[in-house]
């Protein structure tokens, strides 16, 4: 019985994912922004596009590829966000920040802030799953049912996740530090490879996904001039605060 009920709760967390993932491409369509939003000609349908499938693919993946994800958000935090196993990799502290220049410790912090949105994202999951269980709700649940699991959530709390959500972006608009950050990252596996027998291969593969979410960050915002960048990034937190008012407007009705 024990092993049905687990099952049962897995394809629940999955079709919860998905339900969530619809719902992210719905409110990132293009016709959609543009009726919700004043949107500058260089924001059209292939910017949305670009934003949309990093959101998909990035941050809410789908459920075969979350096993892959965590791995490699794992094994990125035991690297990037301990500077000194950073620095066994690239050598002491003067060192790295003369490859690597000053922005070094800024350029660390950015390359764990999809991290930080990808665990919260996991702890919100974890919510709806135990509120859908609590409410015998059963798949396919509507956008109402779902509405009412989110909001189990801390108003509180939803609206710091979006606030990292935005940090996420804005952060990768500097291109500059992102560029550095990947090159430290780039730097840290030719490291790795170099020593096989020090560093694991699981190791390797983890930085290397990490590094592979830095670099389709990167390549949204590399050729864009300032204005459009902060157009982009003002449009995902209102898109994503006009979603939070519109779960938790019904709250206690």
């Amino acid at each position: 019985m024990q092993k049905a009920e687990k099952i049962d709760r897995e394809e629940l967390a999955a079709h919860l994912i998905e339900k969530y993932r619809q719902l992210i491409s719905k409110r990132y369509q293009y016709e959609r922004l543009q009726v919700m939003f004043t949107l500058s000609p260089a924001f059209n349908e292939e910017v949305v596009s670009n934003v949309r499938n990093y959101f998909l693919e990035r941050l809410y993946p789908a459920p075969d590829k979350r096993e892959q994800l965590n791995d490699a958000f794992e094994t990125l935090s035991s690297y990037v966000s301990k500077p000194v196993k950073v620095f066994g990799l690239l050598g002491n502290m003067a060192a790295a920040i003369f490859k690597f220049g000053p922005l070094l410790p800024a350029a660390m912090k950015a390359g764990i802030a999809s991290l930080e949105t990808f665990i919260e994202a996991q702890r919100f999951e974890a919510v709806l799953l135990d509120a859908t269980v609590a409410r015998n709700f059963q798949p396919p649940l509507s956008d109402e049912q779902f509405s009412e699991c989110v909001r189990q959530i801390p108003h509180k709390k939803y609206g710091q996740f979006v606030d990292k959500v935005y940090y996420l972006f804005n952060s990768m608009t500097n291109t500059r530090l992102t560029g550095k950050t990947i090159t430290i990252l780039e730097s840290v596996i030719a490291k790795m490879n170099s020593k096989p027998s020090v560093y694991p291969k699981k190791d390797v593969e983890g930085i290397a996904l990490g590094l592979e979410t830095l670099r389709h960050g990167y390549a949204i915002f590399k050729n864009m001039d300032d204005n459009l960048k902060k157009e982009i990034t003002d449009t995902i937190y209102d898109n994503e605060m006009n979603f939070l008012k519109s779960v938790y407007s019904t709250e206690g009705t």
